[in-house]
């Protein structure tokens, strides 16, 4: 059997489309659709209902799914395998992380460079969870600790965040510079799909009430209180790096938010992912240094 025709039923499983499971693939609909297509002659049942909204997987499907899962665990494992006997020449490090995150290690690439020269870096931007046992990425940046799997786990400095607003917001609305600020201004925050996160808890708890102007990406919160939208909370080291934020309130670490640095057990002794960590804990540690010292 192709193994390509399990990977794309157990990517339409998940994703419920074929545009969500070729994402996923960094393949085409088409695509996939010919492997599901292909599959079901091969296997003889129907694996998947086709309705207006996308692909719903039948119960022929649901009892196949399980053995499915079993191959691309096994096949992860193979490449896991692959990647720590590759010895300790360069090589390629896929990162994971939310916008903050990502945002950090892009704009401190210089250190990576000097660290690894011959190691490639790929940057994840992701609110997903990367599942490091099927390789989706090498290392994951997360705020909340796995709790299963076969992981090797670090904590990394808690960053503090604080209140910030542009400085011509801040003139019109005195009330920014108090602690009215929560109900006396505008706020640009997360929406109802990012309300979980824990700085949206944060400031709900605060304020009683959804922000003025809301957004599912952390970088359009950034971009509206730039735009004198209306106040933030941000990690200090993205307020502070922007001239135009005046910081409004003293440092706070959100509760909840503590990053983990994330590889998988398999991965540990891989020069390249260890060079890495090693850069991405030096640079956190740094950055939580001089957000506080500010």
């Amino acid at each position: 059997m192709d193994w390509d025709l399990l990977k794309s039923f157990e990517a339409v499983a998940e994703a419920g489309t074929l545009s969500g499971a070729a994402r996923k693939l960094k393949s085409s609909p088409a695509t996939v659709g010919r492997h599901i297509a292909a599959l079901e002659a091969e296997l003889k049942v129907t694996l998947f209902d086709r309705l207006p909204e996308g692909y719903a997987i039948t119960a022929a499907g649901q009892e196949f799914l399980p053995l499915a899962h079993e191959m691309s665990a096994v096949a992860a494992r193979v490449v896991r395998k692959g990647a720590a006997l590759e010895g300790a020449g360069p090589g390629v490090v896929r990162i994971a992380a939310g916008n903050w995150f990502s945002r950090l290690f892009l704009q401190n690439l210089a250190g990576a460079v000097e660290k690894m020269p011959d190691v490639e870096l790929e940057i994840i931007n992701t609110y997903r969870f990367a599942d490091l046992a099927r390789r989706d990425a090498d290392i994951a940046v997360r705020n909340r600790r796995p709790e299963r799997g076969r992981m090797v786990i670090r904590s990394l400095p808690e960053v503090p965040s604080a209140v910030y607003g542009h400085a011509d917001y801040i003139a019109r609305n005195p009330a920014a510079c108090t602690d009215a600020r929560y109900r006396g201004c505008r706020w640009v925050g997360f929406d109802r799909e990012a309300g979980h996160l824990p700085s949206a808890r944060w400031l709900e708890e605060r304020r009683g009430k959804p922000p003025e102007v809301r957004c599912l990406q952390a970088i359009n919160i950034l971009d509206g209180v730039l735009g004198g939208g209306g106040l933030a909370v941000l990690p200090c080291f993205v307020g502070d790096g922007e001239a135009a934020l005046e910081r409004l309130s003293p440092p706070v670490v959100i509760p909840e938010s503590q990053p983990w640095l994330v590889i998988h057990e398999d991965l540990r002794r891989v020069p390249a992912i260890r060079a890495a960590a090693d850069w991405i804990l030096d640079l956190v540690k740094d950055t939580a240094r001089s957000a506080r010292a500010a």
